[in-house]
Protein backbone atom coordinates (compact mmCIF):
# COMPACT_ATOMS: atom_id res chain seq x y z
CA UNK A 1 0.00 0.00 0.00
CA UNK A 2 1.59 3.50 -0.92
CA UNK A 3 1.66 5.84 2.04
CA UNK A 4 1.82 8.99 -0.26
CA UNK A 5 -1.96 9.00 -0.72
CA UNK A 6 -3.58 10.52 1.62
CA UNK A 7 -7.45 9.60 2.57
CA UNK A 8 -9.28 12.75 0.85
CA UNK A 9 -7.57 11.55 -2.51
CA UNK A 10 -8.84 8.21 -2.22
CA UNK A 11 -12.60 8.50 -3.14
CA UNK A 12 -15.20 6.58 -4.66
CA UNK A 13 -17.58 8.16 -7.70
CA UNK A 14 -20.93 5.80 -7.48
CA UNK A 15 -22.41 5.35 -10.73
CA UNK A 16 -24.78 3.16 -12.94
CA UNK A 17 -23.10 1.04 -15.02
CA UNK A 18 -24.56 1.94 -18.15
CA UNK A 19 -22.97 5.62 -17.67
CA UNK A 20 -19.67 4.42 -16.63
CA UNK A 21 -17.59 5.21 -19.69
CA UNK A 22 -19.11 8.74 -19.83
CA UNK A 23 -17.77 9.46 -16.44
CA UNK A 24 -14.58 8.14 -16.99
CA UNK A 25 -14.16 10.41 -20.03
CA UNK A 26 -15.10 13.38 -18.06
CA UNK A 27 -12.42 12.43 -14.82
CA UNK A 28 -9.91 12.13 -17.48
CA UNK A 29 -10.65 15.54 -18.96
CA UNK A 30 -10.23 16.79 -15.17
CA UNK A 31 -6.47 15.60 -15.49
CA UNK A 32 -4.94 16.56 -18.16
CA UNK A 33 -1.32 16.67 -17.35
CA UNK A 34 -1.54 14.02 -14.93
CA UNK A 35 -0.22 10.47 -15.86
CA UNK A 36 -3.24 7.99 -15.22
CA UNK A 37 -3.77 4.35 -15.12
CA UNK A 38 -7.74 2.64 -16.11
CA UNK A 39 -7.40 -0.61 -14.11
CA UNK A 40 -10.20 -3.22 -14.80
CA UNK A 41 -10.96 -6.66 -14.06
CA UNK A 42 -12.00 -7.75 -17.41
CA UNK A 43 -11.07 -7.17 -20.70
CA UNK A 44 -9.25 -4.08 -21.22
CA UNK A 45 -11.45 -4.09 -25.20
CA UNK A 46 -14.65 -3.41 -23.13
CA UNK A 47 -13.39 -0.26 -22.19
CA UNK A 48 -13.85 2.26 -25.31
CA UNK A 49 -10.98 5.60 -25.22
CA UNK A 50 -9.78 7.78 -27.41
CA UNK A 51 -5.92 7.05 -28.09
CA UNK A 52 -4.38 9.30 -25.14
CA UNK A 53 -0.51 9.90 -24.05
CA UNK A 54 -1.37 10.16 -20.33
CA UNK A 55 -3.96 7.65 -19.97
CA UNK A 56 -2.87 3.63 -19.49
CA UNK A 57 -5.78 0.52 -19.63
CA UNK A 58 -4.61 -2.36 -18.34
CA UNK A 59 -6.49 -5.48 -16.56
CA UNK A 60 -5.30 -7.31 -13.36
CA UNK A 61 -3.38 -9.89 -15.10
CA UNK A 62 -1.55 -7.53 -17.19
CA UNK A 63 -0.75 -5.42 -14.65
CA UNK A 64 3.34 -5.44 -13.06
CA UNK A 65 5.05 -5.38 -10.00
CA UNK A 66 7.82 -2.90 -11.05
CA UNK A 67 5.54 -0.38 -12.26
CA UNK A 68 4.56 0.80 -8.49
CA UNK A 69 4.25 4.38 -7.53
CA UNK A 70 4.96 5.04 -11.80
CA UNK A 71 1.51 7.03 -12.52
CA UNK A 72 0.04 9.76 -10.67
CA UNK A 73 -4.09 8.75 -10.60
CA UNK A 74 -5.12 5.80 -10.25
CA UNK A 75 -9.04 4.81 -11.96
CA UNK A 76 -10.57 1.50 -10.97
CA UNK A 77 -13.15 1.16 -13.95
CA UNK A 78 -14.81 -1.63 -11.71
CA UNK A 79 -13.64 -4.23 -8.38
CA UNK A 80 -11.92 -7.40 -8.49
CA UNK A 81 -13.00 -10.35 -6.77
CA UNK A 82 -10.20 -10.20 -4.05
CA UNK A 83 -9.37 -7.67 -2.29
CA UNK A 84 -5.32 -8.08 -1.93
CA UNK A 85 -5.78 -7.80 -6.01
CA UNK A 86 -6.79 -3.93 -5.59
CA UNK A 87 -3.96 -3.15 -3.06
CA UNK A 88 -1.71 -4.17 -5.73
CA UNK A 89 -3.48 -1.46 -7.83
CA UNK A 90 -3.28 0.60 -5.39
CA UNK A 91 0.56 0.59 -5.16
CA UNK A 92 0.71 2.16 -8.30
CA UNK A 93 -0.26 5.55 -7.71
CA UNK A 94 1.16 8.49 -6.25
CA UNK A 95 -1.32 11.03 -5.53
CA UNK A 96 -4.90 9.79 -6.08
CA UNK A 97 -6.79 6.79 -6.17
CA UNK A 98 -10.45 6.81 -7.34
CA UNK A 99 -13.33 4.26 -7.59
CA UNK A 100 -16.51 4.12 -10.31
CA UNK A 101 -18.53 1.78 -7.96
CA UNK A 102 -21.46 0.14 -9.83
CA UNK A 103 -24.31 -2.23 -8.49
CA UNK A 104 -22.73 -5.32 -9.07
CA UNK A 105 -19.44 -3.74 -7.11
CA UNK A 106 -20.98 -2.84 -3.95
CA UNK A 107 -20.32 -6.63 -2.98
CA UNK A 108 -16.55 -6.48 -3.22
CA UNK A 109 -16.56 -3.27 -1.51
CA UNK A 110 -16.37 -4.19 2.30
CA UNK A 111 -13.68 -6.75 1.99
CA UNK A 112 -11.10 -3.71 0.81
CA UNK A 113 -12.46 -1.11 3.22
CA UNK A 114 -11.30 -4.17 5.40
CA UNK A 115 -8.09 -4.85 4.50
CA UNK A 116 -7.24 -0.57 4.71
CA UNK A 117 -8.97 -0.73 7.91
CA UNK A 118 -10.68 2.06 7.27
CA UNK A 119 -13.53 3.60 5.13
CA UNK A 120 -13.37 5.14 1.65
CA UNK A 121 -15.24 8.30 0.84
CA UNK A 122 -18.03 8.21 -0.84
CA UNK A 123 -18.81 11.20 -3.34
CA UNK A 124 -21.49 11.39 -6.21
CA UNK A 125 -20.30 14.02 -8.86
CA UNK A 126 -23.38 16.40 -10.43
CA UNK A 127 -24.88 14.50 -13.37
CA UNK A 128 -23.96 11.13 -12.91
CA UNK A 129 -26.20 10.22 -9.50
CA UNK A 130 -26.67 7.06 -9.20
CA UNK A 131 -29.97 4.89 -8.48
CA UNK A 132 -28.75 3.03 -5.61
CA UNK A 133 -26.62 2.76 -2.43
CA UNK A 134 -25.52 5.42 -0.05
CA UNK A 135 -25.81 8.16 -2.32
CA UNK A 136 -29.19 7.79 -2.74
CA UNK A 137 -29.18 7.61 1.06
CA UNK A 138 -27.00 10.69 1.48
CA UNK A 139 -29.29 12.33 -1.26
CA UNK A 140 -32.89 11.64 0.70
CA UNK A 141 -31.07 13.14 4.22
CA UNK A 142 -29.99 16.20 2.81
CA UNK A 143 -33.47 16.61 1.26
CA UNK A 144 -35.05 15.70 5.10
CA UNK A 145 -32.23 18.35 6.53
CA UNK A 146 -34.00 21.08 4.14
CA UNK A 147 -37.62 20.02 4.85
CA UNK A 148 -36.51 20.27 8.73
CA UNK A 149 -34.80 23.52 8.48
CA UNK A 150 -37.68 25.37 5.98
CA UNK A 151 -40.35 23.81 9.15
CA UNK A 152 -37.91 25.89 11.79
CA UNK A 153 -38.05 28.58 9.98
CA UNK A 154 -41.72 28.67 9.51
CA UNK A 155 -42.04 27.86 13.72
CA UNK A 156 -39.42 31.01 14.46
CA UNK A 157 -41.77 33.29 12.11
CA UNK A 158 -44.80 32.40 13.94
CA UNK A 159 -43.18 32.31 16.79
CA UNK A 160 -41.81 36.10 16.23
CA UNK A 161 -45.54 37.11 15.36
CA UNK A 162 -46.90 36.13 18.08
CA UNK A 163 -44.55 37.99 20.19
CA UNK A 164 -44.88 41.23 18.35
CA UNK A 165 -48.84 40.56 18.85
CA UNK A 166 -48.49 40.37 22.20
CA UNK A 167 -46.09 43.19 22.55
CA UNK A 168 -48.95 45.47 20.58
CA UNK A 169 -51.78 43.92 22.75
CA UNK A 170 -53.33 46.64 24.76
CA UNK A 171 -52.35 47.62 28.25
CA UNK A 172 -55.51 47.43 30.57
CA UNK A 173 -55.38 50.51 32.71
CA UNK A 174 -58.14 50.24 34.82
CA UNK A 175 -62.25 51.08 34.84
CA UNK A 176 -63.89 53.90 34.52
CA UNK A 177 -66.65 56.01 36.85
CA UNK A 178 -69.43 53.53 34.56
CA UNK A 179 -67.45 50.37 35.62
CA UNK A 180 -66.24 50.03 31.91
CA UNK A 181 -62.53 49.03 31.43
CA UNK A 182 -60.05 51.40 30.11
CA UNK A 183 -57.49 49.80 27.70
CA UNK A 184 -53.90 51.96 26.74
CA UNK A 185 -54.42 52.08 22.84
CA UNK A 186 -58.37 52.34 22.64
CA UNK A 187 -59.26 56.10 23.03
CA UNK A 188 -63.11 55.26 21.42
CA UNK A 189 -62.56 58.08 18.79
CA UNK A 190 -64.61 55.28 16.41
CA UNK A 191 -67.98 53.73 16.19
CA UNK A 192 -66.00 50.42 16.14
CA UNK A 193 -69.72 48.68 16.98
CA UNK A 194 -71.18 50.24 13.68
CA UNK A 195 -68.60 50.83 10.91
CA UNK A 196 -65.56 52.43 12.00
CA UNK A 197 -65.85 55.67 10.85
CA UNK A 198 -64.21 58.59 13.58
CA UNK A 199 -66.67 60.33 15.70
CA UNK A 200 -67.60 64.18 14.86
CA UNK A 201 -67.23 66.49 17.93
CA UNK A 202 -70.54 66.96 18.13
CA UNK A 203 -70.91 63.49 19.13
CA UNK A 204 -68.34 63.68 21.49
CA UNK A 205 -69.55 66.31 23.44
CA UNK A 206 -73.10 65.30 23.59
CA UNK A 207 -72.38 61.13 23.90
CA UNK A 208 -70.53 58.82 25.98
CA UNK A 209 -67.92 56.75 25.12
CA UNK A 210 -70.20 53.81 25.07
CA UNK A 211 -72.77 55.58 23.11
CA UNK A 212 -72.63 53.94 20.03
CA UNK A 213 -72.76 50.39 20.72
CA UNK A 214 -76.03 48.94 19.66
CA UNK A 215 -78.83 47.51 22.01
CA UNK A 216 -79.58 44.15 20.95
CA UNK A 217 -83.09 42.82 21.08
CA UNK A 218 -83.73 41.61 24.51
CA UNK A 219 -80.75 43.70 26.45
CA UNK A 220 -81.64 45.60 29.20
CA UNK A 221 -79.57 48.55 29.68
CA UNK A 222 -79.06 50.18 32.70
CA UNK A 223 -77.07 53.22 31.83
CA UNK A 224 -79.37 56.21 31.44
CA UNK A 225 -76.87 58.42 29.44
CA UNK A 226 -77.66 55.78 26.61
CA UNK A 227 -79.40 57.31 23.32
CA UNK A 228 -82.84 55.52 23.63
CA UNK A 229 -83.85 56.81 19.68
CA UNK A 230 -82.50 53.74 18.16
CA UNK A 231 -83.75 51.71 21.20
CA UNK A 232 -87.21 52.53 20.74
CA UNK A 233 -86.59 51.84 16.35
CA UNK A 234 -85.77 48.76 17.37
CA UNK A 235 -88.48 48.23 19.67
CA UNK A 236 -91.05 49.22 17.55
CA UNK A 237 -90.40 46.18 15.68
CA UNK A 238 -90.50 43.55 17.71
CA UNK A 239 -93.90 44.91 19.08
CA UNK A 240 -96.54 42.17 17.76
CA UNK A 241 -98.70 43.27 14.89
CA UNK A 242 -102.31 44.09 15.44
CA UNK A 243 -104.78 41.01 15.02
CA UNK A 244 -107.48 43.30 13.89
CA UNK A 245 -111.03 42.70 14.92
CA UNK A 246 -112.04 39.08 15.58
CA UNK A 247 -114.98 37.99 14.10
CA UNK A 248 -117.72 37.03 16.37
CA UNK A 249 -118.85 33.83 16.58
CA UNK A 250 -122.36 34.45 16.73
CA UNK A 251 -125.37 32.77 18.12
CA UNK A 252 -124.49 28.94 19.24
CA UNK A 253 -126.73 26.73 17.72
CA UNK A 254 -128.62 24.98 20.51
CA UNK A 255 -127.57 21.36 20.60
CA UNK A 256 -131.51 20.25 20.58
CA UNK A 257 -133.51 18.70 22.89
CA UNK A 258 -131.79 15.54 24.16
CA UNK A 259 -134.45 12.17 23.11
CA UNK A 260 -135.80 10.50 26.01
CA UNK A 261 -134.05 7.03 26.34
CA UNK A 262 -137.11 5.83 27.25
CA UNK A 263 -138.42 2.92 29.73
CA UNK A 264 -135.91 0.08 30.41
CA UNK A 265 -136.89 -3.19 28.69
CA UNK A 266 -137.32 -5.78 31.49
CA UNK A 267 -135.54 -8.51 31.83
CA UNK A 268 -137.86 -10.73 32.25
CA UNK A 269 -137.54 -14.28 34.58
CA UNK A 270 -134.57 -16.29 35.13
CA UNK A 271 -134.82 -19.43 33.27
CA UNK A 272 -134.11 -22.27 36.02
CA UNK A 273 -131.12 -24.24 35.64
CA UNK A 274 -133.21 -27.44 36.49
CA UNK A 275 -131.58 -30.22 38.68
CA UNK A 276 -128.24 -30.68 38.22
CA UNK A 277 -127.13 -33.98 36.37
CA UNK A 278 -125.65 -36.75 38.76
CA UNK A 279 -121.99 -37.80 38.23
CA UNK A 280 -123.18 -41.10 38.93
CA UNK A 281 -122.25 -43.71 41.37
CA UNK A 282 -118.40 -43.35 41.92
CA UNK A 283 -115.92 -46.77 41.13
CA UNK A 284 -115.02 -48.50 44.14
CA UNK A 285 -111.09 -47.70 45.05
CA UNK A 286 -110.69 -51.17 46.09
CA UNK A 287 -108.65 -52.67 48.63
CA UNK A 288 -105.63 -51.16 49.52
CA UNK A 289 -102.04 -53.03 49.32
CA UNK A 290 -100.85 -53.56 52.53
CA UNK A 291 -97.21 -51.86 53.12
CA UNK A 292 -95.70 -54.99 54.19
CA UNK A 293 -93.23 -54.72 51.53
CA UNK A 294 -91.73 -51.63 52.34
CA UNK A 295 -88.15 -51.13 53.77
CA UNK A 296 -87.36 -50.28 57.34
CA UNK A 297 -85.20 -47.78 57.60
CA UNK A 298 -83.91 -49.33 61.23
CA UNK A 299 -82.71 -52.44 59.70
CA UNK A 300 -79.41 -51.64 57.89
CA UNK A 301 -79.16 -52.82 54.57
CA UNK A 302 -77.20 -56.20 53.77
CA UNK A 303 -73.97 -55.96 52.52
CA UNK A 304 -73.12 -57.25 49.32
CA UNK A 305 -71.12 -60.14 49.18
CA UNK A 306 -67.03 -58.98 48.33
CA UNK A 307 -65.42 -61.96 48.67
CA UNK A 308 -63.29 -63.03 45.55
CA UNK A 309 -64.32 -65.86 43.55
CA UNK A 310 -60.63 -67.17 43.83
CA UNK A 311 -58.38 -66.50 46.40
CA UNK A 312 -55.71 -64.46 46.03
CA UNK A 313 -52.28 -65.52 45.11
CA UNK A 314 -49.63 -65.28 48.05
CA UNK A 315 -45.50 -65.03 47.08
CA UNK A 316 -42.91 -66.15 49.73
CA UNK A 317 -40.17 -64.12 49.79
CA UNK A 318 -37.30 -65.53 51.19
CA UNK A 319 -35.25 -63.55 53.67
CA UNK A 320 -32.24 -61.76 52.88
CA UNK A 321 -30.43 -61.45 56.22
CA UNK A 322 -27.30 -62.90 56.08
CA UNK A 323 -26.95 -66.24 57.78
CA UNK A 324 -25.38 -66.12 61.58
CA UNK A 325 -21.54 -67.22 61.05
CA UNK A 326 -22.47 -70.65 63.76
CA UNK A 327 -24.83 -71.76 61.04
Amino acid sequence: MSSEIQRKNHRIHPCNTERKTELLHFLIAQYPEKKILVATANNTQSILLTKTTNVTVVSDGEMSPSEKNQYDILISYDLPDKAIIYMTRFAHAREMALILLGSEDQKHLYAIETLLGRTIIQESIAGFEPSFGIAVDNQHKAEAKARRAAREEEEALKKERWAKKEKEKPKFLGKDANGKPIFEKKSRERNHYIDGTPRKDDEKATQTPYKSKPVFFGEKSNSSNRDTSKKDEQKQFSKPKPEGDKKPYGDKKPFGEKKPFGEKKPYGDKKPYGDKKAFGDKKPYGEKKPYDGKKSFDKPAPKADTTPARAPRRINVKSLKPKDATE
